[in-house]
């Protein structure tokens, strides 16, 4: 499919909110490699700025940056605990 616009991340693997996997047009992506938002458009993704999308999207887009977050730095501490 395409590759995160932000880090490069690899967006073959992709998942909506509601369990889909094939996005459509105009649907809002995470990328879990830096937690850059995107777009989906029929070029491929697209930046987006957080506060122009509706309260009710930005919000949940706010939850799954912090669980990110949180995964992200307990992952690093597992990383730590091999050394």
């Amino acid at each position: 499919m395409s590759n995160c616009i932000y880090c490069g991340h690899d967006l073959q693997l992709h998942e909506t909110v509601d369990g889909r996997t094939d996005p459509n047009l105009g649907d809002i992506s995470f990328c879990i490699g830096c937690g850059g938002v995107s777009e989906f458009t029929k070029t491929g993704f697209k930046k987006v700025d957080i506060e122009s999308l509706d309260p009710p999207v930005r919000d949940e887009i706010k939850r799954m940056e912090q669980a990110w977050i949180k995964t992200r730095a307990i992952s690093k501490i597992g990383d730590n605990d091999d050394k």
